[in-house]
């Protein structure tokens, strides 16, 4: 007498804000970058698609940081200094260039938001 017990295993993944789960093989989305992250009991990653924060976006809607930190349709870099939480896989600016000022908020808000990370130019009468 034979017996066959199927074991079905769940992964327990935090919680990323809006990124959705993908293969390892499949690429995100235009305006999206991959994060690889580890599962909650650290026995396996997972590739995640976050959204890319404005001041990575490039003129064509395309992430730069899919690309190395570099818009494919022009060529250049990205403006200031990012870093990359080695935890979540997200960017995080760190420092702008001088003549620019960084913002990480919404519409006048003080609440960090990942999406809204950018470099703007100082105004001219500053």
């Amino acid at each position: 007498l034979w017996m066959v017990v199927w074991i079905v295993v769940s992964l327990s993944l935090p919680h990323f804000g809006d990124a959705r789960s993908r293969s390892l093989q499949e690429a995100c989305g235009s305006g999206e970058y991959p994060t690889t992250v580890s599962t909650s009991n650290h026995t396996s990653n997972v590739t995640l698609c976050k959204s890319c924060p404005v001041g990575a976006t490039c003129s064509d809607g395309s992430c730069a940081f899919a690309h190395g930190g570099v818009c494919s349709d022009t060529g250049l870099a990205v403006t200031g200094n990012w870093t990359r939480d080695a935890l979540t896989g997200e960017y995080a600016l760190v420092s702008c260039p001088a003549g620019y000022l960084k913002a990480t908020s919404l519409n006048n808000s003080t609440a960090f938001h990942h999406d809204a990370q950018r470099c703007d130019p100082c105004p001219a009468n500053a």
